[in-house]
């Protein structure tokens, strides 16, 4: 739902028996090693997109990533005075990657000013969040018929780590087990 302030999501995930694992509890931490919902946004016109992963318990790990053109791996002006990525148990600085083919840079300094609810009741597991749209940059709701592209994502850590079966996603027939394929996000667009 878009509104004059920003932008929300509402999920309801079906977990038979309410057994999901949650180990994480500080922010910026390794969320999606627990079962983990996952908003990936990308504002018209723009070369970076927003990720936001939220376990059980509403533990987040909240991002950016600069989409390279032609596989420049410069790194983002913006990012020029962070540190790079230690992969600590907090994550923290910039990471630069290749995945299918595209190079990424991973901004894990950016934080989202949001709220979030997450709450596993009578076998399901509901999850709320709202980000302004000055997180995007914005001052101001986009227009009616604005695109966007993103994709909602889900992790279940019950099946083995690097098989496809516990990535569920909108990505359109992705070839490489990752969400970070940003040319295959559906595209939606605001209302009037």
């Amino acid at each position: 739902i878009a509104g004059k302030d920003g932008l929300g999501f509402s999920f309801c995930v079906e977990v038979p028996h309410n057994k999901v694992k949650a180990n994480k509890t500080e922010h910026k931490t390794k969320v999606f090693f627990d079962d983990c919902l996952e908003i990936f946004l990308q504002p018209e016109n723009s070369s970076v997109y927003y990720g936001i992963e939220l376990n059980a318990k509403g533990t987040c790990l909240d991002y950016r990533v600069f989409i390279h053109k032609n596989d420049d791996k410069t790194l983002p002006a913006e990012l020029e005075n962070s540190k790079p990525f230690d992969n600590g148990e907090k994550i923290f600085g910039y990471l630069t990657d290749v995945v299918a083919g595209k190079t990424l840079t991973f901004d894990y300094d950016w934080k989202y000013s949001g709220e979030t609810t997450s709450e596993v009741k009578d076998e399901f597991w509901y999850f709320d969040v709202f980000i302004p749209w000055a997180d995007f940059g914005l001052k101001d709701a986009p227009k009616g018929n604005t695109v966007w592209r993103g994709t909602i994502n889900r992790i279940d850590s019950s099946v083995p780590r690097g098989t496809s079966q516990g990535f569920l996603c909108l990505l359109d027939e992705p070839e490489v087990i990752s969400f970070h394929q940003p040319e295959k996000f559906a595209a939606f667009t605001f209302c009037k």
